[in-house]
């Protein structure tokens, strides 16, 4: 009887315990369902009420843990409302420059502080993965700030001081648009992975020489982008994009950078005879990229870029539209950049360029390309300490011009030099001169009909205003036809004009250089008038033109064509 009484004894007290234990966890699934729907109804009121109506958060299948510091949702929806943004912009309220639209599937947060969110008003959790976020921002206005303050200035509230141990970000997808222009695309990264680790928002962490962008490294890998020029006349295009801060490189494979519009279309656009160009560049490696010192001061700094089998292929119309507006020296393009930037040498290997006009006065189209280009451009900088006179920015560059030709030049760039101040110089080795007939004759109405050149040699100072130096062309045998203003050959001249070509080689043109054996080499003299209309390519090419042109005994025309 005492035995059957302990056992029932023993099962109430069993009982009760049960009972507490089912209890506790009937009251915590019940405190956690009522927590979460109060914290998810919390949240979406609190982004609205915050941002005055502009966001309207919706959260779907939310699941919290308090105890174990989980947070997570199937689905994550931020929609803005642009009306409402035109809205306060005309009440002359504070309102952002920019609209943020985010659609995501699975976010779950891993060791979340609620203490620290509830007490501290601050987020601290291990790690946060996202799964296949579609994120759209569009520009709604102009930015006119001068300079931006860093992100932990400029959130509140949670974000302030926010730690986040891990960041993943899966398969994700990002559009930048403006507004006016809301059916294109400015910027697009697609299908991208995104690592973060440590990321922490303050003022210590920037600082730190060891961290960029608030965090120990970021690594990003991305399918494919896209970039509009604000004009929306070229398009740039890339497929993989590797961004990797821990090893200070970047990389981005099969570049293309072409006209949305034909050659016509684009110099219309324009108002100018604008070169018609198209790119591509199979790959592009910069390798010790300091993004620490990008993340605190925006300079750019990188020991090398590697740029592995270019191609360009330009086209001009100069018949149909004129050159009317002032084209930049290297001077010009690099002093125009605000942030620093250096980089200690640029390599470009295994190079194509091709080049076609159509000339004012021209009945056809000319031509000339350059094979096996390679080019290397050292300290190339905008930071006065780093670039002088004494210590300019120097491209050494080779190539066969038109496949066959072996010509080589060196170009001198005191980059931040008011005065424009650079030099040239260079050589062009032995060939049949003929090889350029495809752009001398529709251009500039000469046809070599034979010679021989056993090697060019010049030098030349620039300037603003002018080019002045010399060049030594050894040649033999040299014939040179002058053509009628837009013949494509000889057989397209009258009679007379035959004459007077032929009459030009026996009297005024040199044949040789040096005129007999024994005899000193002549050296002819650079003389060219900056044309601020053309390119500083076209400025360098007129001095090569201006020096050949003296060399053959063509003084008076050279003086005519480029002063």
């Amino acid at each position: 009887m005492i035995r059957q009484t302990k056992q029932k004894d023993k099962a109430k007290k069993w009982l009760v315990v049960g009972s507490v234990i089912l209890g506790v966890a009937l009251f915590l699934f019940i405190g956690q369902y009522v927590f979460t729907n109060w914290l998810q109804q919390k949240l979406e009121k609190t982004v609205n009420n915050n941002t005055d109506g502009v966001y309207q958060l919706e959260l779907f299948g939310m699941e919290t843990s308090p105890f174990v510091g989980t947070l997570s949702v199937d689905s994550l929806a931020l929609t803005p409302d642009y009306d409402r943004w035109k809205e306060l912009k005309s009440q002359g309220k504070d309102v952002s420059r920019t609209l943020v639209e985010l659609r995501s599937k699975a976010i779950s947060l891993n060791r979340l502080s609620f203490f620290k969110i509830l007490f501290q008003n601050n987020v601290d959790l291990d790690s946060m993965l996202v799964q296949n976020p579609e994120l759209l921002i569009t520009a709604m206005a102009k930015d006119t700030t001068g300079q931006h303050q860093p992100m932990h200035k400029t959130v509140n509230g949670l974000l302030r001081n926010m730690h986040i141990g891990k960041i993943d970000v899966n398969d994700a997808n990002l559009r930048y648009r403006n507004y006016n222009q809301r059916n294109t695309d400015m910027f697009a990264l697609k299908s991208f992975n995104l690592t973060v680790d440590d990321f922490r928002l303050d003022s210590t962490s920037l600082q730190d020489p060891k961290r960029a962008y608030y965090s120990n490294n970021i690594v990003l890998k991305a399918k494919a982008a896209l970039y509009n020029l604000p004009n929306n006349l070229y398009k740039l295009t890339t497929d993989s994009v590797l961004i990797n801060v821990d090893k200070k490189l970047f990389t981005v494979s099969n570049i293309y950078y072409r006209p949305t519009v034909g050659p016509t279309a684009l110099a219309k656009a324009t108002g100018d005879a604008t070169a018609h160009l198209k790119v591509k560049v199979p790959q592009v490696t910069i390798s010790g990229l300091d993004y620490d010192a990008h993340s605190r001061t925006n300079n750019f700094i990188a020991s090398q870029v590697l740029i592995s089998k270019p191609s360009l292929n330009g086209y001009k119309d100069k018949k149909h539209f004129k050159d009317s507006k002032n084209q930049p020296l290297p001077h010009d393009l690099v002093q125009s950049i605000k942030p620093g930037f250096m980089i200690s040498s640029m390599k470009v290997t295994e190079g194509y360029v091709r080049y076609e006009e159509l000339a004012e006065k021209a009945s056809e189209t000319g031509h000339i390309y350059f094979t096996n280009l390679n080019c290397t451009i050292t300290n190339l900088t905008n930071m006065p300490k780093q670039i002088s006179r004494k210590n300019p920015a120097v491209i050494k560059a080779s190539a066969l011009m038109m496949g066959k030709v072996k010509t080589q030049a060196t170009v001198r760039l005191p980059l931040l030099d008011k005065s424009g101040y650079h030099t040239l110089k260079g050589n062009i080795q032995g060939g049949r001169p003929q090889v350029l007939n495809p752009i001398l004759v529709p251009t500039s109405f000469i046809k070599i009909d034979k010679g021989f050149v056993q090697q060019i040699n010049f030098s030349a100072t620039l300037n603003r205003q002018r080019a002045t130096g010399t060049m030594k062309a050894l040649y033999t045998n040299l014939e040179v036809e002058i053509l009628s203003t837009g013949a494509a050959s000889g057989r397209d001249q009258s009679l007379g004009k035959k004459i007077l070509s032929k009459a030009a080689d026996w009297f005024l043109i040199e044949d040789s250089n040096p005129d007999s054996k024994g005899d000193k080499a002549r050296i002819a003299q650079i003389k060219v008038k900056r044309d601020r209309n053309k390119s500083f390519i076209s400025y360098w090419k007129d001095c090569l033109a201006s020096g050949l042109l003296a060399s053959m005994g063509l003084e008076k025309m050279a003086e005519k064509q480029f002063n």
